[in-house]
């Protein structure tokens, strides 16, 4: 639901459409201005005017999976994300177009707020600084990122294979909410960052001091370029 109310935009009042589009990201439409805002809020008294949205882009009815999201999220883990603010973007990774090597790489996106049932579930062997379930970060959609079901199709992926990834990462429905950007996505691009273990919510710059780049172990990095420009000091 949207509700018309008073917003200070560009340092004057006016009625403006606001859209909660997760806790604290705020959507803002109004007849000043030629483009969606979004605007960074606090937990207040306008989520209650403007509920949280129930439907996610790609799940559910057909009128909601042609609409394009608001916004899409990247999953990652404290480590990730240490090497994500010192590299200033986030790296393309393995596409898993098929079995083989040599293919394309990719940033993994998804509409859905939730990490669960997208491939990343946590092995309880593994440290919880590489638990890819517990931060996520939230970008504005932008007409380049693709969905992914389409992408694969046209990148000939193999339908028995597909099917095998999907099944493997527990995400027969989850993959509908999909998305791949073919390029790196800028540090500047991030809305917010949620850590979904502990609650806190984080801007860019206070991420910078929770997550330092002392987390980072050498040879962490993303890749071979990230590594030959790394200046951190020695841990």
């Amino acid at each position: 639901m949207q509700q018309k109310r008073p917003l200070v935009l560009n340092g004057q009042e006016q009625t403006a459409w606001g859209y909660v589009i997760n806790n604290f990201i705020l959507r803002v439409e109004s007849a000043t201005i030629k483009a969606p805002l979004y605007v960074v809020i606090g937990i207040t008294d306008f989520e209650e005017e403007c509920p949280l949205p129930t439907q996610k882009a790609g799940l559910g009815t057909n009128d909601v999976s042609i609409r394009n999201p608001e916004v899409l999220y990247h999953f990652t883990s404290p480590v990730g994300l240490a090497v994500i603010l010192h590299t200033k973007h986030i790296a393309l990774t393995e596409s898993n177009l098929n079995i083989r090597e040599g293919n394309c790489t990719v940033v993994w996106l998804t509409s859905s707020q939730s990490p669960e049932n997208n491939g990343l579930e946590y092995d309880n062997n593994t440290h919880t600084e590489y638990d890819k379930m517990s931060l996520r970060i939230t970008l504005p959609y932008k007409d380049t990122y693709q969905h992914w079901v389409e992408w694969s199709d046209s990148k000939g992926m193999d339908k028995e294979y597909k099917d095998t990834l999907i099944r493997t990462a527990n995400a027969e429905e989850t993959h509908k909410a999909w998305y791949i950007s073919e390029s790196e996505i800028s540090l500047g691009d991030i809305l917010a960052i949620d850590n979904l273990a502990t609650g806190v919510k984080y801007t860019v710059e206070e991420a910078k001091t929770a997550f330092p780049p002392s987390l980072i172990p050498r040879g962490r990095l993303a890749n071979p370029i990230d590594e030959l420009h790394d200046n951190r000091k020695p841990i």
